[in-house]
């Protein structure tokens, strides 16, 4: 079987982006929006697992398991993400019709730009754009999948409604 990776785009704050340039940040955690099926919590849920394929398996406490028809929207090791950070675009230079030129993008997390024709002096006072909306060509930062799995997490309800020391007992 052949397997094809692929690209997706990863949504990141300024904090998370300088994490990553600076290399302190080597894992990231994003909530699985598609939960298992209601019959899968009654059998006792144990642990799930994303495939090589991409498809998810939920483990069950009495033995079995069963594979969904969802795939992991993550990827699978060896597909690559580019981080999609706020940015703008900004004019440096004026051509010859008197127009400003559109040279490439600057990045809000450290004030980098993707050129190297920066002025030092040089003050922003335009409009930034929202990660979600940069296109894969702006992207300074492309990451390789290495893992990924999936944790179950103890909801904040549950911290609410019980004492600490049961919590920590059932760790």
């Amino acid at each position: 079987m052949t397997t094809s990776t692929s690209t997706r785009g990863l949504i990141c704050n300024e904090r998370t982006v300088l994490a990553i340039l600076a290399g302190k940040q080597t894992q990231d955690r994003r909530p699985l929006k598609q939960q298992p099926h209601p019959d899968f919590l009654a059998r006792g849920l144990v642990n799930a697992v994303v495939q090589d394929d991409g498809k998810i398996r939920w483990f069950m406490a009495d033995g079995l398991s069963e594979e969904t028809n969802f795939k992991s929207p993550f990827g699978v090791p060896g597909d690559r993400l580019y981080v999609r950070e706020a940015f703008s675009i900004v004019p440096l230079a004026n051509n010859e019709g008197g127009q400003c030129e559109l040279v490439g993008p600057i990045y809000r997390a450290d004030g980098e730009s993707a050129f190297d024709t920066m002025p030092a002096e040089w003050e922003f006072c335009g409009k930034w754009t929202p990660s979600i909306h940069m296109p894969r060509k702006f992207s300074r930062i492309t990451l390789l999948v290495k893992r990924v799995w999936i944790e179950r997490v103890i909801p904040a309800v549950v911290l609410l409604l019980h004492p600490l020391d049961k919590i920590f007992a059932r760790i």
